[in-house]
């Protein structure tokens, strides 16, 4: 399977405070794909100030768009379906630095043996 994803936040993290993060469950694994220092992300990515606007709500700093994030999926129980969550987490206690994730071109492609 693969997408395209771009994660973007107003969070300005001081380092040991908690991080806001953006993630996809793929049958049941967890993969983080950035957090808002980026420490640790799977996917090179860097925040940068880019004042995006996205249904009304401005963030300060995004990563780069990332096209065809590339994963490798096997259907658990073999009955043709693949289960898929994306989220983002709120690591602080802070409501007025929010994050979002966009998530585009989401491909499953089925796998002929």
């Amino acid at each position: 399977m693969s997408f395209d994803w771009q994660f973007l936040t107003d969070e300005t993290n001081a380092s040991g405070q908690p991080n806001d993060f953006a993630f996809v469950v793929i049958e049941g694994q967890l993969f983080l794909l950035a957090n808002s220092d980026n420490a640790g992300s799977s996917v090179a990515s860097v925040l940068a100030n880019q004042n995006l606007t996205v249904d009304g709500q401005q963030f300060d700093n995004a990563t780069a768009f990332q096209n065809d994030t590339t994963f490798t999926v096997t259907d658990a129980n073999n009955d043709g379906v693949v289960n898929i969550a994306f989220g983002v987490v709120n690591g602080g206690t802070s409501a007025s630095a929010a994050s979002a994730l966009i998530v585009d071109d989401v491909q499953v492609v089925p796998h002929v043996v």
